[in-house]
């Protein structure tokens, strides 16, 4: 046998038609056509509540919808209140890729606003990430009006490097000169030092020599502390100047040389420049630690014997007597 399917206005009349039969046998008194209004009374009554309900629906979420575009326009009148308030002439640090906390944020602010009340220099900070978000030369100038005594810097994750200098007045280059400035974009801007370090970390480096330097009253020929792998670098120069000096005082006299020391004085130009301008020198410029310096010296030492220790182990043991 095959399963007959029903409509569902057929189901429904069925549906109807058991409820009156089931109406007539419990009460007898009642006629078929006073079964048939009541039930059609309840049905108006369930769909008008359901209509009710649907209206109440509609009514809330036009509600929510309209309180949630009130909440964007509103975040967004924020915003523009913050880029305005972030661009003027009382604002020193505007955070507009939201790198640093608000804590140091307020104290970059302080310290900044100390240093130019101390010695007229204007240094203005701002981030900002790509070239989209990023404000024109046309907003700086209006809000900010740059002088020769103003360096406006900019911090860009965005970028291969973080640090950019943006504005840097001619007073600002005749105290610290173009390459000191590259010194610093070079150091605390690189990839590597803000992966290991972070971005807050560089923002604030960068920003302490920058404040350090300019209220020197002589300024800064190079930028303070010593980096680690530039004392490394310096660690192999002095390395590499020591085994010249080492190898040359090996040499056998010959010609118009008469002593070793004489071939050891022909290479010091060689040894003499890595070990002082790029071994010891760097370092001495940077710091005032005796530490490092010491240490360069000890590697000269150790690097000028090694030639003498390396040939008192490879030499052959003399015969064995008969």
């Amino acid at each position: 046998m095959h399963a007959v399917r029903l409509s569902p206005a057929s189901a429904q009349q069925q549906c109807c038609s058991r409820q009156v039969r089931r109406r007539l046998i419990l009460n007898p008194s009642r006629k078929p056509c006073q079964v048939f209004a009541s039930i059609n009374d309840r049905e108006v009554s369930t769909s008008g509540r359901e209509e009710q309900t649907n209206a109440w629906t509609d009514r809330f979420r036009g509600a929510a919808m309209g309180a949630l575009a009130a909440a964007v326009l509103l975040s967004g009148n924020v915003a523009r209140a913050e880029d305005e308030a972030g661009f003027s002439t009382q604002t020193t640090v505007y955070d507009g890729a939201r790198i640093i906390g608000t804590e140091q944020r307020a104290e970059l602010a302080k310290e900044l606003a100390d240093l130019e009340q101390r010695t007229g220099w204007r240094v203005r900070v701002f981030t900002s990430y790509g070239p989209d978000n990023r404000p024109t030369d046309t907003q700086l100038r209006a809000s900010w009006a740059p002088d020769k005594r103003t360096a406006i810097i900019n911090f860009d994750p965005s970028n291969p490097n973080l640090t950019n200098f943006v504005h840097l007045g001619d007073e600002v280059l005749a105290k610290l000169r173009r390459p000191w400035w590259y010194e610093v974009q070079g150091r605390y801007g690189n990839m590597f030092y803000v992966r290991e370090r972070g971005e807050a970390a560089a923002v604030s480096a960068t920003m302490g020599v920058v404040t350090q330097c300019l209220a020197k009253e002589e300024g800064c020929r190079v930028v303070p502390g010593l980096a680690e792998d530039q004392f490394a670098l310096c660690s192999i120069m002095a390395a590499a100047g020591g085994i010249i000096a080492g190898g040359a005082s090996r040499l056998e006299p010959q010609g118009w040389v008469s002593s070793r020391w004489g071939w050891l004085l022909l290479f010091s130009p060689l040894w003499a420049s890595l070990f002082i301008n790029f071994g010891v020198g760097p370092i001495a410029s940077r710091t005032s630690d005796i530490g490092p310096i010491a240490a360069e010296f000890a590697v000269f030492a150790l690097a000028a014997g090694s030639p003498y220790i390396l040939s008192s182990l490879l030499r052959a043991p003399p015969p064995a007597e008969q």
